[in-house]
């Protein structure tokens, strides 16, 4: 398994930081008066680990947030699916669930260029709907030197990012 390189890493959490405050609301009393996660993490980190293992076999710091997170079924088999959506695109090299089920990458062979966001931004649209119904809040397409194409929330259209 790749690892995102540190543009996509600060992209998606940008991403999930503007989906969060749109959902909590501008308002006090949101998630940061709540305190420490159920799982004891206080920074956010944690939200940017993937499901894969670690290269020597043992467990990644991420993995118990993440199998948590898709306990309720919410999750299982949204990288397959959205990976099975997108099947006919030959520049899609992986397909990555991240952010305890909150985000989807779609590595590509892809050159971070006009024309790469053009691709890119057809392959976010076409992976969209199966990532949305597998309750996943954002698409991510990059190149393939790792910067970030396109992305995609539920409810709105993908946009070229480069």
């Amino acid at each position: 398994m790749r690892t995102l390189p540190a543009a996509v890493s600060r992209s998606v959490t940008a991403l999930l930081c503007a989906v969060c405050l749109a959902a909590c609301g501008s308002g006090g009393g949101g998630a940061a008066d709540a305190g420490p996660s159920p799982d004891g993490a206080t920074d956010g980190i944690d939200a940017l680990r993937t499901e894969s293992p670690a290269p020597d076999g043992s467990a990644a710091p991420g993995d118990a947030a993440t199998e948590a997170a898709g306990e309720d079924g919410s999750c299982a088999g949204a990288a397959e699916a959205v990976e099975a959506a997108v099947a006919g695109v030959e520049t899609v090299t992986g397909v990555e669930v991240v952010g305890q089920c909150t985000t989807v990458i779609l590595v590509t062979a892809l050159a971070a260029d006009g024309d790469g966001v053009v691709a890119a931004t057809a392959v976010c649209e076409q992976a969209g709907p199966e990532a949305y119904g597998h309750d996943l809040g954002a698409v991510s397409v990059t190149a393939a030197d790792g910067t970030e194409l396109a992305i995609g929330v539920d409810g709105a259209p993908c946009l070229g990012a480069y």
